[in-house]
C-alpha cells in the first residue's frame, strides 16, 4: 500500500499491490474506511507486473483520493481497505498504525507543496492581470 503524488498532481493516489501465484483484477468497488467511516475509492487503474519469479505476478489497483478522504487520513486513528476484486472475493487490508503514520506525513507534505503550487500559481495570474 502506497499513497504518493505523482506527476506535479495535486491529488495523491493510493496503490495497492498483491503478489501472488494469480492474477488479481482490481474492481472499481473499493472502499476507505476511517475511525468506521467507509467512502468510496475512484479506481484510475488496474494492471500487471511479472516480479521475475515465474509463480509470482503483482497485480496493481491506482485509486484517486479526495481532499475529504486525505483529511479523514489525516486525522483518523484507525484506517482499512475494503478491495473488491473482478475474478476473486473482497479482501480488508487493516493499515498498520506505522503505515498510517508514513501516509500522514506524505499528505501533510503534499499539502504544504499543493499550497505552495496555489500561492505562485495565484501570483501569476496577479502578474498576469496588470500586463507585467
Amino acid at each position: 500500500m502506497e499513497i504518493r503524488y505523482t506527476n506535479g498532481k495535486i491529488v495523491p493516489t493510493l496503490t495497492l499491490t498483491k503478489t501472488d501465484s494469480r492474477d488479481y483484477l482490481f474492481s472499481d468497488k473499493a472502499q476507505l474506511i476511517t475511525d468506521e467511516v467507509a467512502s468510496d475509492l475512484k479506481l484510475m487503474a488496474t494492471y500487471r507486473n511479472p516480479t521475475g519469479y515465474r509463480t509470482q505476478t503483482s497485480s496493481l489497483g491506482r485509486y484517486e483520493l479526495t481532499p475529504e478522504q486525505i483529511a479523514r487520513i489525516q486525522n483518523a486513528k484507525k484506517v482499512s481497505l475494503q478491495v473488491s476484486f473482478r475474478n476473486t472475493s473482497t479482501i480488508t487490508w487493516k493499515v498498520s498504525e506505522k503505515v498510517l503514520n508514513e501516509w500522514k506525513e506524505v499528505l501533510s507534505q503534499g499539502q504544504s507543496q499543493v499550497s505552495l503550487q496555489n500561492t505562485s500559481l495565484g501570483m501569476n495570474n496577479h502578474a498576469a492581470h496588470h500586463g507585467s
